[in-house]
């Protein structure tokens, strides 16, 4: 169960958020922003000029399918340590299964290997702070 009156993903979202330091009041086109440009740094230093001006729609499509794979249970395993998960298989599963008709092939591999390192952070954000009250608030005060 996440925080009172939020569904999954919204929880997720505000995991994700907090994992990047982004303050709980700021809305999430705001959130969104300050996470992408922290993001791009990341696309644009594994791959070639030919990507730029793609950075920000594949930094955007990483926060989407991790935000929405989260909500629907797709993390679940990583953060109870599963044995049979990891977090390879995950970020495939979630960029495989999601509408990239826009993406060529090197995008999508750029987006996989963004989706891993996503789910890696924001497994280890929980790991770190694992419970939240009925506020909202993890109970170690972050």
């Amino acid at each position: 169960m996440g925080a009172v009156g939020a569904s999954n993903a919204e929880t997720w979202a505000l995991a994700l958020r907090r994992s990047f330091g982004v303050p709980d009041i700021v809305g999430w086109e705001a959130a969104k922003e300050r996470m992408t440009r922290e993001l791009l740094p990341l696309i644009t230093e594994r791959e070639s000029i030919m990507f730029r001006g793609w950075e920000r729609k594949i930094a955007d499509k990483a926060l989407e399918l991790l935000v929405v794979g989260a909500g629907a249970g797709e993390l679940d395993g990583l953060v109870v340590g599963s044995p049979e998960v990891d977090v390879v298989f995950v970020a495939y599963g979630l960029v495989d299964g999601a509408d990239l008709e826009d993406f060529d092939d090197h995008m999508v591999v750029s987006l996989r290997a963004l989706v891993i390192e996503l789910a890696t952070r924001l497994v280890a954000f929980v790991h770190a702070h694992p419970y939240i009250d009925t506020t909202g608030r993890y109970f170690d005060g972050i």
